[in-house]
């Protein structure tokens, strides 16, 4: 007999619509607590809401309990969903998250590697190095993708949402302009090596000063001048300590990506 697979199958169909439980909980005539119940498999709805639940996410009622797949693409998704789900340690998920955006990334270079004549191009072994985050950089553009993958950091665009606004244009040649100083990255990259294992850590003018090998009056300057609008500040008993505040823990790994290999 197949797995039953109803509260999964509407989570999984709730999510890849972008609804929450109370708007599913609206459309059905139900409590938002009902459909949580379901969604957690405490409980089932009841056999006679099966029609109007398929009906809601325009899928069969086979595809709605599992007994059917709802299709190649989404059944990957939920069993991508279900696998971190089902992790308990955050090193965990951010493990597999990480081993599955590499393999996607591996997945479509191996795929070009393999037009014309490259037959010496091994796509199983290029999906073990990219697991393991071993490779330099790789890009992949075509019209309706990018992937690049640098070490450890992947980046994907679908190549048609780039939304830049001139307002959005006023904000990126600030940023630039933030950290177009040498010693302001240095002081950047000091920053984000010292606290991203930990997001408790805020570090002291002295301990970045001696990372960065900087002066703690040139790191000063720059803590209290171009940085200032990323970090945030702990006072501990008279004395300073910082971190990048976690909106903008992101820029580093992308600057380094887009950094030639």
């Amino acid at each position: 007999m197949s797995e039953f697979k109803l509260n999964s199958q509407m989570a999984y169909l709730r999510k890849a619509r972008g609804l929450t439980q109370e708007e599913v909980a609206q459309a059905l005539g139900v409590t938002n607590q009902a459909v949580s119940k379901w969604e957690s498999s405490q409980c089932c709805p009841d056999i006679q809401l099966l029609p109007e639940i398929a009906s809601f996410f325009n899928v069969s009622i086979d595809e709605l309990i599992g007994c059917k797949g709802v299709g190649t693409t989404d059944r990957l998704m939920l069993d991508v969903c279900s696998a971190i789900e089902a992790l308990s340690h955050e090193k965990e998920e951010a493990e597999t998250t990480l081993k599955f955006a590499y393999t996607l990334h591996a997945v479509l270079f191996s795929k070009v590697m393999q037009i014309g004549e490259n037959l010496g191009w091994n796509p199983v072994d290029a999906i073990l190095h990219a697991k393991e985050a071993e490779w330099g950089m790789s890009c992949i553009t075509r019209p309706m993708i990018t992937s690049t993958m640098r070490y450890g950091s992947v980046f994907f665009s679908d190549n048609k949402n780039l939304n830049l606004r001139d307002d959005r244009i006023t904000k990126l040649c600030a940023v630039l302009r933030d950290l177009s100083h040498i010693n302001a990255i240095r002081v950047f990259v000091a920053i984000y090596t010292l606290t991203v294992e930990d997001e408790s850590i805020y570090r002291s003018i002295g301990e970045i000063a001696e990372y960065s090998k900087l002066s703690k009056a040139t790191v000063e300057k720059h803590l209290g001048n171009s940085l200032s609008a990323y970090l945030g500040v702990k006072d501990i008993e008279g004395e300073l300590y910082y971190r990048i505040i976690g909106e903008y823990m992101h820029m580093l790994p992308i600057l380094a990506m887009i950094c030639n290999p």
